[in-house]
């Protein structure tokens, strides 16, 4: 039986949920266009993202939440987005969830639904990549599916958009299910199950589930802490036999909704993607190819950016010399044409070639190719005590070695966190190309070696010594530095797809506008420059 409930009012919140590398934040993006921000968890340094659409005359606010493979979270993402979802009593707790799961997977990623299902959240499922579905003949029946899952099953495409409407409307149709089975749990641990939820007063058994079978840090204080592990001690529970069972479980109700619902005519399939895979991915010349994309950004960096520097360079020198002619001479104009205007140009010009290198790593990271670095680098890395996960916050370290340090939260390993995060400041980071770019102008020659430029080479020189200089710190916190347990990598691969301009532009002015700071900080502090030129005069 299924509750309708009213229609959403105004204010209403919901939250996106989903694997890794699903295109669930460019389906943020296409929800909420420019019309977000991106601040911190309170408490931590990881990142969320807000947004807003209206629908209907309703303002509808998304948080796009870190993509997570269960509810048993393996890294600090995880054990974020897990806390906030056992937390229904908190001030920003969503109203609905949807779900984004690739068409490309469902048996993998209907898991995280099906838990999430046993929380009583009213739940969305947006199934994406139905356009690459098609291509390797898989064909899905989402009125099949939503009838045998009981909630809204809508086909969207981050990347073209179709279905984003529908789906927007169809955040003001929340369900809810009831009275469902417990797919999570035999019948004959049922009354154990009931006993602790009586324990820790919960009114969810699935949420007393995974308090018993994960120590969370929800249950923050002693006395729950003492609880949970004299009631495991006392009735002999196998925690981990209970969450295996629970895989189980749930894996064969999955099977069984999605031989009703999806048709594979492998007959009807074009497969691109194992055909570039194959070259990209060879044990050879995948690397052969990585280094050339490399080193491609960086000529580009100064072959690209070489034109627009020269017209913000000529714009600014003739707006100095019209406030010079316009303004009485004095301190005041001096400050301004000797000193305001230099100084805002001395930083826009290098925005261009900032611009460019988040321009194109955000390629990179849309086309699909990003994972494929993670796994071609991964044993290359664990030789220097990291990961193939690794290798995503140092090329971020590239743009900015803060946030890069960050997005190495999702590396599970403590060790190889810990190397990650001591090694991303060695290498070459944004701030520093402008000092790169004036040095290499005033001792490397404008001059051509065959097709390459030789200011490029130089660029291109200084960002490997500062790789070299990484992996040389990795190699020697690996002898030091002890390991708790040997990881292993498990990457789904992304379809290679078409990179979304809307998607590259939204990244690349987050990022420039951050490297730029905003115009009315420098605005505000426009006095106290003038009261210091004025002291210094």
């Amino acid at each position: 039986m299924k509750d309708q409930k009213e229609p959403a009012p105004k204010g209403l919140r919901i939250a996106l949920v989903g694997n890794p590398n699903i295109g669930k934040t460019s389906l943020f993006n296409k929800l909420c266009g420019l019309n977000q921000k991106t601040g911190n968890y309170p408490g931590v340094t990881i990142d969320k993202k807000r947004g807003h659409f209206n629908s209907n005359g309703h303002d509808v606010e998304v948080i796009d939440l870190p993509g997570i493979n269960s509810l048993y979270p393996n890294s600090k993402d995880e054990e974020l987005v897990v806390d906030y979802l056992l937390k229904p009593d908190s001030e920003d707790f969503p109203d609905a969830i949807v779900v984004v799961v690739s068409a490309l997977n469902l048996k993998r990623n209907l898991y995280v639904f099906d838990q999430l299902d046993d929380l009583e959240i009213p739940l969305i499922l947006a199934v994406n990549m139905n356009d690459l579905a098609a291509k390797r003949g898989i064909r899905i029946d989402e009125k099949n599916l939503s009838k045998s899952l009981g909630v809204p099953v809508i086909k969207v495409s981050a990347r073209t958009g179709d279905g984003i409407d529908e789906l927007k409307k169809s955040v003001f149709n929340l369900q809810l299910s009831n009275n469902r089975d417990l797919r999570f749990i035999e019948d004959d641990n049922r009354d154990l199950l009931h006993q602790f939820s009586k324990i820790i007063h919960s009114k969810n058994e699935y949420k007393s589930f995974l308090l018993l079978t994960q120590d969370f840090q929800i249950l923050n204080t002693a006395q729950q802490h003492q609880q949970r592990e004299d009631f495991i001690t006392a009735n002999s529970i196998p925690v981990r036999k209970w969450k295996v069972n629970e895989s189980i479980l749930r894996y064969k109700f999955i099977g069984e909704i999605l031989k009703k619902a999806v048709v594979v005519e492998k007959e009807n399939a074009i497969d691109f993607t194992t055909r570039v895979d194959k070259i990209l991915l060879h044990k050879f010349w995948g690397y052969i190819i990585f280094l050339l994309i490399l080193f491609s950004i960086f000529q580009s960096v100064f072959w690209l950016a070489s034109y627009p520097m020269d017209w913000i360079d000529s714009g600014f020198s003739y707006l100095s010399g019209a406030f010079t002619d316009w303004m009485p001479d004095g301190y005041f104009s001096r400050l301004i044409t000797e000193g305001v205007i230099p100084g805002i140009g001395g930083v826009v010009i290098f925005v261009p070639q900032i611009a460019i290198l988040f321009l194109l790593f955000a390629i990179l990271e849309e086309s699909g190719y990003m994972p494929r670095i993670v796994f071609l680098m991964d044993r290359l890395m664990q030789r220097f005590g990291m990961s193939g996960k690794s290798i995503v916050p140092l090329i971020s370290g590239f743009a900015c070695a803060v946030p890069a340090i960050m997005s190495a939260r999702t590396i599970e390993n403590k060790k190889e966190r810990l190397i990650t995060i001591l090694v991303t400041p060695l290498l070459t980071c944004s701030a520093r190309i402008p000092v790169y770019v004036v040095v290499i102008a005033l001792v490397v020659p404008d001059e051509m070696m065959g097709i390459f430029n030789m200011r490029g080479i130089a660029l291109m020189a200084l960002y490997l010594l500062g790789a070299v200089m990484a992996m040389v710190a990795a190699w020697v916190f690996n002898r030091f530095i002890k390991n708790e347990y040997k990881s292993y990598l498990i990457l789904e691969m992304p379809e290679y797809l078409m990179p979304g301009v809307k998607n590259i532009l939204i990244s690349v002015w987050t990022s420039v506008k951050a490297f730029c700071g905003m115009p009315e900080k420098l605005l505000w502090q426009l006095p106290s420059f003038y009261l210091c030129w004025l002291q210094m005069a």
